[in-house]
């Protein structure tokens, strides 16, 4: 049975300088953190393992239930 595909966060600060919001932030669904990072790598530079995560959304309740945080850092 294939390995279920997860998302996988690479988030790294002060990436832009001189840019109003210079965080850079990608998604990606891969099955493992090794193969997140290789994709990743097609974009961005020298990678390191803690810029990149298994995404665990959550869930917050509200009235509507409409809303997934996305960023769990």
């Amino acid at each position: 049975m294939p390995r279920q595909k997860q998302y996988y966060v690479f988030a790294r600060p002060n990436a832009m300088i001189d840019h109003k919001f210079n965080d850079d932030v990608a998604l990606c669904k891969a099955v493992s953190h090794s193969q997140a990072k290789k994709m990743f790598s097609k974009y961005y530079k020298d990678i390191k393992d803690d810029e990149v995560w298994c995404l665990t959304p959550k869930h917050h309740k509200s009235k509507s239930d409409d809303i997934i945080i996305l960023t769990d850092y």
